[in-house]
């Protein structure tokens, strides 16, 4: 009896977990996958631009028997920035389309639903 109330716990997480389909069954569940890959790459798009600052050129200074030797580190706040955009705008296309996906096969399970029935 716990089990199935813990299975019961773990379908609330489930995304588009209440919309049922006979007929667009590969759509739902490509409309969950596009969710998660859109929440992946979102996630990856906070961490780079979080990671911006941190990234910046650096000025190193070594002591070699009396000489001083200063060299700079290479810029790769730019790297960081790009990877964070684009992430950004394939996360925002990618949870479009799995919305637009799943709208749709609701529509088409609340169309099913409502003629069958007549």
């Amino acid at each position: 009896m716990q089990g199935l109330a813990i299975v019961y716990f773990l379908r609330k997480f489930i995304p588009y977990g209440n919309i049922k389909t006979k007929n667009l069954t590969p759509l739902l569940l490509l409309a969950r996958f596009l969710l998660i890959v859109g929440i992946v790459l979102l996630l990856l798009a906070l961490a780079a631009a979080a990671a911006i600052p941190f990234l910046g050129p650096e000025v190193v200074s070594r002591n070699f028997a009396g000489m001083t030797m200063t060299s700079r580190t290479p810029d790769r706040s730019l790297i960081a920035m790009t990877v964070a955009i684009w992430s950004f705008g394939a996360a925002i296309v990618t949870l479009v389309l799995s919305g637009v996906s799943a709208a749709l096969v609701s529509f088409e399970a609340t169309y099913t639903n409502r003629h069958t029935h007549l």
